[in-house]
């Protein structure tokens, strides 16, 4: 029995078969190298130039991966600068439009007319007053010496001049929401000037009114601190607007004026 080939060949015949298997294993790596198009398919043909190949394979990777973003990002600045152009094409024919309409306007062509609305939206309620006789005696007590003038201009500015405490009939129901909005003016410090509402000729039985001015800030009370709504003392005209309904609600029969000046 044959154990070792090597023992049946004689010199040049091992020779030859060693030759042939050289041959086939350099045939099999040219088919590789030709099928991977790589020189160094495993770090036993040649470590180093292997892991430097394979180094550079994988940053050849990323910068693919970078350049696929940029031109992804070059896409949407390109979507982008074609919208700002058409955006520009509008305002464009936009300003052109409105050129023309000037050109128009001031040929005469076009006329416009202002007409105001005479009545308040539904949400609103005006307060006027047709006369002095409209504010009515509200304390009696407090209303002495009743020592000077009361007045109603056309711009429905009431104007107290002296020691008065009065009120208008309004039969108003305040809401959470109910906002109360005026303009006060004063040339001269009174004791108290205050602004309210009221079911009876007695203030002492309630809070329902807001301090606007005076050198008084006590014997009457308030339903909010003396400085919160109070006028600055410029002589000019201010407004002052008091959301009413986050201090009290419910039905009133009366406005109330308070202008303190008995002394």
């Amino acid at each position: 029995m044959v154990t070792n080939v090597g023992n049946i060949l004689d010199g040049p015949h091992s020779a030859r078969l060693i030759a042939i298997k050289q041959t086939a294993r350099k045939l099999d790596d040219v088919s590789l190298r030709l099928a991977t198009g790589l020189n160094v398919n495993s770090a036993i043909d040649d470590p180093q130039n292997y892991f430097a190949a394979l180094s550079l394979k994988n940053r050849a990777s990323d910068l693919a991966r970078l350049l696929d973003g940029i031109g992804q990002s070059i896409r949407t600045v390109e979507l982008a600068d074609k919208g700002v152009a058409a955006g520009i094409k509008i305002l464009d024919q936009a300003e052109s439009y409105l050129t023309d309409i000037e050109k128009k306007y001031l040929a005469g062509e076009i006329t416009t007319e202002l007409i105001p609305d005479p009545s308040p939206p539904d949400n609103e309620t005006y307060i006027t007053f047709s006369g002095s006789g409209d504010l009515i005696p509200y304390d009696a007590a407090q209303d002495a010496p009743a020592s000077g003038t009361i007045t109603v201009t056309g711009d429905n500015e009431v104007r107290f001049s002296g020691n008065y405490w009065r009120r208008t009939a309004l039969n108003y129901n305040v809401t959470a929401d109910t906002v109360l909005i005026f303009e006060f003016q004063s040339t001269l410090m009174p004791e108290i000037a205050a602004i309210g509402f009221d079911n009876n000729t007695n203030f002492g039985n309630d809070n329902d009114r807001f301090f606007l001015y005076g050198s008084q800030t006590t014997g009457i009370t308030f339903s909010a601190p003396t400085p919160t709504y109070q006028y600055n003392g410029s002589g000019d005209w201010m407004e002052i607007e008091i959301p009413i309904g986050t201090f009290f609600t419910g039905n009133f029969s009366h406005l109330t004026f308070v202008h303190d000046d008995d002394v």
